[in-house]
């Protein structure tokens, strides 16, 4: 996949969605696993492979939250001042239309 611009409030917005997916799927994961340990929700598992997995699992979701509050870390170091976001755009716009009138250029400069 090419890289592909974003502006930092896009990349900032990117963090935060992602941060609550994390949050949301391990939250869930650890209130699944709790309520499996205390036999609310039948597993149907034995001893040691019960055990085991649920220490794993336990595990991935602790990891999908720690990821998660990182996210939200990142998330604030991505939001700009309205200033660098108004050089942004005024950039961007500049930055396209250049491109624009360069097409234009090869375009008539091919017979197109």
């Amino acid at each position: 996949m090419a890289n592909k611009y974003m502006n930092s409030a896009d990349r900032a917005e990117d963090n935060r969605s992602s941060a609550w997916t994390l949050l949301i799927v391990g939250g869930l994961g650890l209130a699944v696993i709790v309520l499996g340990a205390l036999g609310v929700l039948p597993i149907p598992m034995r001893g040691f492979s019960k055990g085991l997995s649920m220490f794993v699992l336990g595990g991935l979701c602790v990891l999908f939250i720690i990821m998660g509050i990182v996210s939200f870390k990142k998330s604030k170091v991505y939001v700009p001042c309205s200033s660098v976001i108004e050089r942004s755009a005024s950039f961007t716009s500049y930055a396209l239309l250049h491109c624009i009138a360069i097409g234009d250029l090869f375009d008539s400069a091919i017979g197109s």
